[in-house]
This record gives C-alpha cells, sequence and structure tokens, in this order.
C-alpha cells in the first residue's frame, strides 16, 4: 500500500470534511491552532539583537507535534493548510519547522471555502511559505509582548492578577487620559467672532477677541475690500475688565483709488475708534506702514506705478460719552500725476496698526 499525503489544518472539524472531498490517498489532521509561541515566563524578545523573538513549544502541544512528526514520516507529502491569513501563515511556518520541512519546498496551500472545487484547486497549486506574512505575524506578536508584558505586571500589582494588557488598548486608554487630563487643565473663555459691511462695499472682520483671565487680550482686524483683498489690518492689545479699544467703523481705507486725469485729485481715509474712558487720546498709538502709497492701474498692472502722498494725518474726538470715548483718525493726501500719465482707475492701499500705548 503506498503513502498517503498528509494534509495539516488549523481545526479538526474541518479536517473531517476536507478528507472526504480529497478521498482515500490523503490524510487529514488539525494542529488545534498555534504550535509555539512566545515563552509566557519570560520576554522572549531580545531588545539588543534586532528584536529576534526566542520561541517555544506551547504547553499541552508536545502531543500534537510528536503525532505530525510521526505522520509526516510516514507521508509521501505534506501540504500545510492552515488559513489564509498572516496568523495561518505563520501556523504554518512554526509547524514546517517543527516537522523539519525545507522553506523552499512548496508545501503551502490555501483556500477561502471549504468546497471540492476549491480544495482540489489548492492541491494542484502549492506555494512556498510567504514570508512576509510570516513576518508580519511575527511583529504584531513581539509588539503584543512588549507592550503587554511590561505594563501587565503593573495591572497584577494594583489591580489583579486576571488582568493583562495588549497593544492596541494601552495605547488608546493612553490617549484617553493625555486627553482627559488637557479637558481638566482647560479653562473656558469667552470670545467673538464679529463680522460686517460697511459702505463703499468695504467690509469688516474681527477674527478673534478673548477675553481670558490674562490681563492682555489681542485683536486683529481686517478690512477687506468688495473683491477680497485686503485694504487695511489692524493689530493691537487690550487690558481687561479696565480698558478696551475697538474699532468702530472704517470709510474709504482703500487711499488713493481714483480716476487719474481729473484735476485736484485727492484721496481720504478714516477709521472710527471708541475705548473706554480710562485711555485718552495720548495713550493712542497709530502706526501708518508708509507715507508714500503706491498706486496701480486696475488691470492694467504693467504700467508704471504712480504714488499717493500722505500729507494729512490727525486724530479727533468726535463724540463726548460718559461710557467711552470717540475718536476718528484721518488720513488725507493728494496724488504725485507725472506728465503723459494713462487715464483710468488707479488703487493703492495702505496699512494702520492701531495699539494702546505703555
Amino acid at each position: 500500500m503506498g503513502k498517503k499525503n498528509l494534509v495539516i489544518v488549523e481545526s479538526p472539524a474541518k479536517a473531517k470534511t476536507i478528507e472526504k472531498i480529497l478521498g482515500k490517498d490523503f490524510h487529514v489532521v488539525a494542529s488545534f491552532g498555534h504550535v509555539r509561541d512566545l515563552p509566557k515566563s519570560k520576554l522572549g524578545v531580545d531588545v539588543e539583537n534586532n528584536f529576534k523573538p526566542s520561541y517555544s513549544t506551547i504547553k499541552g502541544k508536545g502531543e500534537v507535534i510528536k503525532n505530525l512528526k510521526d505522520m509526516a514520516k510516514k507521508s509521501d507529502k505534506v501540504f500545510l493548510a492552515s488559513d489564509p491569513d498572516r496568523e495561518g501563515e505563520a501556523i504554518a511556518w512554526h509547524i514546517a519547522y517543527a516537522l523539519k520541512l525545507s522553506e523552499n519546498d512548496p508545501n503551502r496551500i490555501e483556500f477561502n471555502e471549504i468546497t471540492e472545487t476549491a480544495i482540489k484547486d489548492s492541491i494542484k497549486h502549492p506555494r512556498k511559505i510567504d514570508m512576509d506574512k510570516v513576518n508580519a505575524q511575527q511583529a504584531r506578536r513581539i509588539l503584543d509582548r512588549l507592550v503587554g508584558y511590561g505594563i501587565s505586571s503593573l495591572l497584577w500589582k494594583s489591580i489583579s492578577s486576571n488582568t493583562s494588557a495588549g497593544r492596541v488598548q494601552s495605547v488608546a486608554l493612553k490617549l484617553i487620559c493625555d486627553l482627559e487630563d488637557e479637558i481638566k487643565k482647560f479653562i473656558p473663555v469667552k470670545f467673538w467672532e464679529i463680522k460686517g459691511e460697511f459702505t463703499n462695499k468695504l467690509k469688516l472682520s474681527f477674527t478673534k477677541i478673548i477675553l481670558g483671565n490674562s490681563k492682555e487680550s489681542s485683536f486683529r482686524l481686517v478690512i477687506k475690500g468688495a473683491d477680497d483683498t485686503i485694504k487695511a489690518t489692524y493689530k493691537f492689545k487690550v487690558k481687561f475688565p479696565e480698558s478696551f479699544l475697538r474699532i468702530d467703523k472704517v470709510e474709504n481705507m482703500d487711499f488713493g483709488q481714483g480716476i487719474v486725469g481729473l484735476n485736484g485729485y485727492k484721496a481720504k481715509g478714516t477709521v472710527f475708534i471708541s475705548t473706554a474712558k480710562s485711555i485718552s487720546s495720548t495713550n493712542l498709538n497709530i502706526v501708518l506702514d508708509t507715507k508714500e502709497v503706491s498706486l496701480i492701474k486696475e488691470n492694467s498692472a504693467s504700467l508704471p506705478e504712480l504714488k499717493a502722498k500722505i500729507e494729512e494725518e490727525k486724530l479727533e474726538e468726535i463724540t463726548e460719552s460718559t461710557l467711552e470715548n470717540n475718536y476718528k483718525y484721518i488720513l488725507g493726501g493728494e496724488l504725485d500725476i507725472p506728465k503723459d500719465t494713462n487715464l483710468g482707475i488707479y488703487k493703492g492701499t495702505v496699512q494702520v496698526t492701531v495699539s494702546i500705548r505703555e
């Protein structure tokens, strides 16, 4: 009587069904899952030597390996038919090691369904063990051990000897605890986002106003035109609750815009400011980014620039109030028009920074 072929699967329930399909020339047995693993009594990973694992036979699997060896010696061919995933690939690799099968032998078969077609087709197309899948499983297992072996001992001391820690839950728990610490340390603050639209199609936007426990809060105000180009930016700091600074509105801050070719061309821009009563005009610090504004002809950036000189700059108190001070900051100037200048609409912007002087 000739030797039979040996097929090794993981589950004994599958073994009987598969043996019926393959017939009398095959003997199908189960490994009952893994046969080797990292030892329970020590780390089993050489951290200093490229994380090399050290495997040992799982307790109770010695008899299984002995039976597999005996049957393999009596068989013509051994097929490793563990599950078609990285865990199954590692089981096949460990069985091959225990049975001293060559890594170069095409003895690995896999199927995704227990049907006659799938199983017989897998027997016709055996392959070598996929070491990429094996190494992926080893990396997961080693990481499990490095995390779990270190943290589990802490759980045994603080909670119970029946507890354990894993590579996924431990990291997730750490992230949750860190976030909870941040939530507990958070100090609530009030803030507003304020937007408005004004005449001349100008748009005002407070990007953020923060009222916190600190003595000083920061403001940033942006003025944009109808085409969303920035016309002016205001940056200032305010002390609360003793003081405040507010930009109420902006008029004609597209300084220098107009039609060249008209005599007596002038331009003005006005910023309306409100402050706490404790802040006088001498406490306001208003800075222009330039005294000479470059003007570019609309839709003709290649033409030479014109210059608008800012000749007027003053701060005026405009109303009396028992609650706050109100001012208007006025800019004014004339266009320097050289000879032979092309007729057209020219535009230029100026940036004003308003802050409270210490």
